[in-house]
């Protein structure tokens, strides 16, 4: 039975960020992660080529580690400011709505003891009365926050990002799945990951996890879960912790979707702001007029449950709802949208439930056996609810636990700057092939010998060569279909892991290898 200094279970951004800190101070680290791709809640995918968030998607000014990271990762230059305005739509009327008012709770004297044993939304009844109260919930546009979180842990995690007015919003151009891929790429080298590995039983210092039908049991002179709560309350020696008991998971769906553009160049939502509402629609969150891409609906908790509801019954029946909702708002009939990205989180934040202690619940779980090893990290069980920087504030916490200085020894770096090409410098190439993944257009290099023994024979790389054309916007006689698409349209490649195999993974360097991205 193999030891490791230090096992890590979940390969999310808790998970990964542990690795990245720790790597240097312990010898051998393994990371087991559940499904067959990491990040966890942060997931970056594509619409029509096109990247969009299916999970995390922005951050704050006041979120200093993860700036902290971002800066370590080179990935500053990346960091795009959110415009501050939003319009509000309630009853179906545009108002001025004054959101630092909010700030009066702060004021209203009642103690922590008692904060902590009622909701937001029952706190700002007192200050502001029941109507204006739901008028206050309705235009955040978060329901969970306002229902389900105590009012003293709301009070104190979002003082300084949702309930101030002055905070200032970013997202991560290309995706935030760049700091997953880029963790990745500085931890391959220096410890074990394995992919499609469930825990299933931790007694003391064993793990005993299945992989590929394939039981395994291995110990660790330190372990640390960053799974989500749902998933910590499966493991036997967790269960008395109760955790599901304090902390509540909360539903999220986000519904983008690709509109055409009239014969002006225009898409129907042109001028349109990021709008809040009180129409279960929620939120609506324009993404890139150019190119016709919109969050039509982003929403929490049973709002959520009913967009996942409707998007169950079909494209058809989700279109006419949603453009219904539209209609009443803005008084537009959109046309029919080329394409959805639809994604739905049954625990997509969590929330500290009412007549729980944050402080002392928080302590407790950091470490929650005195005489094991054994610690919790993750954005669920965190002092920062509903953002990245909770699972890094946690991380930091699990360090100084450990006595390790955060950083450790200097790490060597151990990833290179990937270079960059353009469309043109590509297009000469006959063995350079364009795919996307994770919110980035990686350039790959097919080797010689691949080319002769590829099952599928040449012609198939060939024609995947040809497609990179698509990346031309100025050829009139470009590919029709992206490398990626035409990639996943082969039926071997379409029904297996391939894809994730040879491209993202890299797993067969000696056939494919990626060798830069692709100018943007």
């Amino acid at each position: 039975m193999k030891t490791y200094d230090l096992i890590i279970i979940g390969g999310g951004i808790s998970g990964l960020y542990l690795a990245y800190k720790l790597y240097s101070n312990y010898k051998d680290i393994l990371l087991l992660e559940v499904s067959s791709e990491l990040g966890g809640r942060i997931k970056t995918d594509t619409l029509q080529d096109f990247p969009v968030e299916l999970g995390a998607a922005r951050f704050s000014n006041n979120h200093t580690k993860l700036f902290k990271l971002i800066n370590e990762l080179n990935l500053k230059d990346k960091c795009i400011q959110l415009p501050k305005k939003i319009n509000h739509i309630y009853e179906n009327k545009k108002i001025n709505f004054n959101s630092d008012k909010i700030k009066k709770i702060y004021n209203h004297k009642r103690s922590n003891k008692d904060l902590q044993k009622i909701n937001l939304l029952q706190h700002c009844i007192d200050v502001f009365g029941q109507e204006e109260s739901y008028k206050i919930k309705d235009m955040y546009g978060y329901d969970g926050e306002f229902i389900k979180m105590n009012a003293y842990s709301a009070m104190k995690m979002f003082k300084k990002d949702l309930l101030d007015e002055k905070t200032e919003y970013y997202i991560l151009n290309g995706g935030l799945g760049q700091i997953v891929d880029s963790l990745e790429d500085h931890l391959k080298d220096n410890i074990t990951i394995k992919m499609n590995s469930l825990v299933t039983d931790i007694t003391d210092n064993k793990i005993k996890y299945q992989m590929n039908e394939t039981n395994t049991t291995v110990k660790g002179k330190k372990i640390i879960s960053t799974i989500p709560p749902i998933q910590i309350n499966k493991i036997g020696l967790f269960k008395d912790l109760n955790i599901l008991e304090k902390i509540q998971p909360i539903q999220l769906i986000r519904i983008y979707a690709k509109y055409p553009l009239n014969k002006n160049g225009k898409v129907w939502f042109d001028g349109i702001p990021r709008t809040i509402t009180d129409n279960y629609i929620r939120h609506i969150i324009p993404i890139d007029y150019e190119n016709g891409i919109i969050m039509i609906s982003y929403s929490d908790l049973y709002t959520a449950d009913i967009w996942n509801n409707w998007s169950q019954l079909g494209e058809k029946v989700l279109t006419e709802k949603l453009h219904k909702e539209i209609k009443k708002l803005f008084n537009i009939t959109p046309p029919k949208p080329i394409d959805y990205k639809i994604y739905y989180w049954k625990d997509g934040v969590h929330m500290w439930k009412v007549n729980t202690k944050m402080n002392e619940d928080y302590k407790k779980l950091l470490k929650p056996f005195d005489d094991k090893e054994i610690y919790l990290c993750n954005e669920g069980l965190s002092k920062h609810q509903c953002w990245i920087e909770g699972s890094l504030t946690m991380a930091n916490d699990i360090i100084k636990k450990l006595n390790i200085q955060e950083g450790g020894r200097k790490k060597k770096n151990t990833i290179k700057k990937k270079k960059e090409y353009n469309i043109h410098q590509v297009l000469r190439r006959k063995s350079w092939i364009i795919f996307e993944y994770k919110g980035n257009k990686w350039i790959h290099k097919i080797s010689s010998s691949w080319f002769n023994d590829h099952p599928g024979g040449r012609d198939h790389l060939n024609e995947g060569v040809k497609a990179n054309s698509y990346y031309d916007k100025k050829n009139k006689d470009r590919s029709k279909i992206s490398p990626t698409k035409l990639f996943k349209s082969i039926g071997v490649h379409g029904t297996s892991k391939v894809f994730n195999e040879y491209i993202i993974l890299e797993k067969y360097p000696g056939k494919i290898k990626c060798i830069g991205l692709l100018k943007k």
